[in-house]
């Protein structure tokens, strides 16, 4: 067990002109027109110097969702597919320059700009940027060019690889040190700003993640435990609803509210507690009949916590069968209790029940839209992608996607910063 808030050196810190974050190996399941080469020679054609480059990586949960931000436990991974940022000085101190290869847009505002463009990939650089003057921290122009090979709106935490990966590049360049949980909540805040009232698990898979790791995070007092994530033949297939969710505009917050309407009554009635991590089960009954729906969901927490125990138990047993059978009931849980599914997820979750060479399935990420998450044998993949996406475009109407990942590192600095 260790916690990343005392590990302020090593990899705890980022380091100016980092030798710490600087690993080198090869990205094979980066698609060849968002190899991180061809963002950094983007960057040059533009620009005529060399910049930073680095990789900050998407992230999946394998179980534990809605848990973070009631102070739980979730179980995430960083991936193989990833955002990858060129980033260097601008010559105007107080200008910032921002292209988006996948979009093939370029963003400009002032550093000290006060509004968010109410859409779009923008918004989120100038939300950044708002949190580090807000935090005292000296803010100098830059320039940058970012793309990658993270599904938007997958529930794969495109948004948060985009926060944690340009405020430690800032850092690089700018010759800041920053303790990575302070990445963390600076990326958090920053999201905040847009309207997503996200935790912490998200940063923290993205900056401690592990290979062939999975990442038990005690959202309480950010105590990180490692798990080996050993496979064996099965992989990790992610089914895309492509139903696109925006969060803030979703009833996310509002299942986070109905927690702290819970939360606010129990700690009335139980001044030892101090979020939902300390609420019992008992505690729950006799409470008034307004809170039945609220009620409901903060159960749900109660018992997700507990999946996770169960799935970090099966992982160190071996138990993949077992991990599967948690899978099902997480999502029987987000799906008719904490009601964040939609058809379109339930539809590919029940498509995977029956399969023998499925073990488990559940949507994952905030809900609403995005992927689910199965535990599928290696030799059945190719075929059941293309038949399980076959049945559900003749149920919905709508053309999924499968992507398979595999738990990688977590943000790394590919080519530091020279200038």
């Amino acid at each position: 067990m260790e916690n990343p808030q005392r590990k302020l050196s090593g990899e705890g810190r980022i380091m100016t002109k980092n030798k710490y974050l600087v690993r080198h190996h090869h990205h094979p399941h980066t698609r060849p027109m968002l190899r991180p080469q061809h963002i950094c020679e983007r960057y040059e054609a533009r620009y005529a110097h060399r910049p930073l480059l680095l990789r900050a990586p998407g992230r999946i949960n394998l179980i534990g969702d809605h848990t973070d931000y009631n102070q739980g436990l979730v179980l995430p991974a960083a991936i193989d597919r990833s955002l990858y940022f060129a980033l260097g000085p601008h010559p105007d101190p107080q200008a910032v320059e921002v292209h988006s290869v996948n979009f093939d847009q370029t963003g400009r505002f002032p550093i000290d700009a006060l509004h968010l463009d109410p859409s779009g990939w923008l918004r989120y650089f100038q939300a950044v940027c708002g949190e580090l003057r807000e935090r005292q921290y000296p803010l100098r122009g830059f320039r940058c060019v970012f793309g990658g090979n993270i599904p938007i709106g997958s529930g794969l935490s495109s948004s948060a690889a985009l926060t944690c990966g340009l405020i430690v590049g800032l850092a690089q360049v700018q010759a800041w040190d920053i303790p990575l949980p302070e990445v963390a909540r600076i990326a958090q805040a920053a999201e905040h700003r847009v309207g997503i009232r996200c935790g912490l698990m998200d940063q923290y898979a993205i900056l401690f993640g592990r290979a062939h790791q999975v990442l038990q995070l005690d959202c309480r007092d950010l105590q990180v435990e490692h798990f080996p994530f050993d496979l064996g033949e099965y992989r990790l297939l992610l089914l895309n609803t492509k139903v696109e969710h925006e969060l803030a505009s979703t009833a996310y917050n509002d299942r986070r509210a109905s927690c702290e309407r819970v939360l606010e009554v129990l700690r009335a009635q139980h001044p030892e507690v101090e979020s939902l991590r300390d609420v019992r089960p008992e505690q729950l009954t006799g409470q008034a009949p307004d809170l039945v729906e609220d009620l409901r969901r903060v159960r749900f927490v109660l018992a997700e916590n507990e999946r996770v125990r169960a799935t970090t138990a099966a992982l160190q047993r071996g138990d993949l069968p077992r991990v599967g059978q948690l899978l099902y009931a997480s999502h029987e849980g987000l799906s008719r209790e904490y009601e964040v599914s939609c058809p379109e997820l339930d539809t590919l979750v029940e498509l995977s029940r029956g399969e023998a060479a499925i073990l488990g399935s559940r949507m994952m990420g905030g809900g609403f839209g995005g992927c689910t998450i199965n535990l599928v044998r290696q030799d059945a993949v190719a075929e059941l992608s293309q038949r399980l996406l076959a049945e559900y475009a003749t149920r919905t109407g709508l053309v999924g996607e499968a992507y398979l990942v595999q738990p990688a590192g977590g943000l790394e600095i590919l080519e530091p910063w020279v200038g």
